[in-house]
């Protein structure tokens, strides 16, 4: 393991020990297991900087995204079969966390930048097909900041025709889709709660009560939290947020939530270097940010600071990373 995730994981579990024994060892669980995912983040950087089988772990990615998928669209609550077997929203994390290993995968590779282009274009139709066949209003929104990043990362006017035509592409369909898909009464309100800013449907109007629950009551503990899971107890209906901000900082306080804002900084400065460096780094080392970005917007909306997704891409994000900074050095 790098020195760097050693130093991080002796670190966090420093903090949260000092979290559990403010709170009366309240979820001392997590004082273990959310170091120990550090550990796999560290240990998948590690990976990525010396992985030879590329082509062996490309299957075995590609076919852990095509069985996310089928769980996503057929055994979800939405879908083709209306099954909830599981979780659609967090396996969407899981869906990011793959895609974003599988680019990582790509720039290992020696292809050529078309190739690059259509392969990234191919897995962001695949992502958004999946989210608007999994009715996910969160994954649509990370679907478009993705293409947002996507846009302002490779905007040049002598792009703005390929560009364009890319956003026809995606932007037509989609909206055809989710017209259709989206068409009867409760899914309606849906929209209406993302058009409005107001709450159309039950499970909005709990999300928004807990949100402000969370906004009025953080500050009684508001350096070390109320305790990993105390929200569960404590908040209003006994359900999570759905906000990993607002969950962190009300369980772990201002310590937990510098962490996970940390996290987030992390994985997004991929992208702000392939930003600042855009006519220096080639497209396998700049368009594999573009969907890391995606965590750090679904946070918004489900609990991921527990959840192993954010990990896997952290060590992705911090492997890209390393080879932006190695491939710039070489360059001087």
């Amino acid at each position: 393991m790098s020195r760097w995730s050693f130093v991080a994981v002796i670190l966090t579990f420093f903090l949260l020990t000092q979290v559990t024994i403010y709170n009366d060892f309240i979820g001392v669980n997590a004082t273990i297991t959310i170091p120990l995912k550090l550990v796999i983040a560290g240990l998948l950087y590690q990976e990525l900087k010396k992985l030879r089988a590329v082509t062996l772990w490309r299957k075995v990615n590609f076919f852990s995204l095509i069985l996310l998928i089928i769980m996503i669209c057929f055994f979800s609550g939405r879908g083709f079969l209306q099954q909830e077997l599981f979780n659609r929203n967090e396996l969407i994390s899981y869906l990011l966390a793959f895609f974003a290993f599988h680019v990582c995968l790509i720039q290992k590779c020696r292809i050529s930048d078309k190739k690059i282009i259509l392969i990234h274009i191919l897995l962001f139709i695949i992502f958004s097909m999946t989210v608007i066949l999994g009715e996910s209003r969160q994954g649509i929104l990370v679907l478009i900041i993705i293409f947002l990043c996507y846009l302002i990362q490779n905007l040049k006017w002598k792009n703005i025709l390929k560009i364009t035509i890319l956003s026809c592409m995606i932007i037509v369909p989609t909206t055809i889709s989710i017209t259709a898909k989206f068409s009867d009464e409760y899914n309606q309100n849906r929209l209406k709660t993302i058009q409005s800013f107001e709450p159309q449907t039950q499970a909005d109007n709990f999300r928004l009560l807990n949100a402000l629950y969370v906004l009025n009551n953080f500050q009684s503990a508001i350096f070390f939290g109320h305790g990993n899971n105390s929200f569960v107890k404590d908040g209003p209906f006994k359900k999570v947020v759905h906000n990993a901000y607002l969950s962190t900082i009300y369980e772990f306080g201002i310590v937990g939530l510098s962490f996970l804002i940390f996290c987030m900084y992390l994985i997004i400065r991929p992208f702000a270097i392939s930003l600042r460096k855009r006519n220096q780094l080639p497209l396998r080392l700049k368009l594999p940010a573009t969907f890391l970005v995606g965590i750090s917007v679904q946070a918004l909306f489900i609990e991921v600071l527990a959840k192993p997704p954010i990990f896997i891409i952290l060590g992705c994000a911090m492997y890209l990373f390393h080879c932006q900074l190695k491939f710039l050095k070489n360059r001087l």
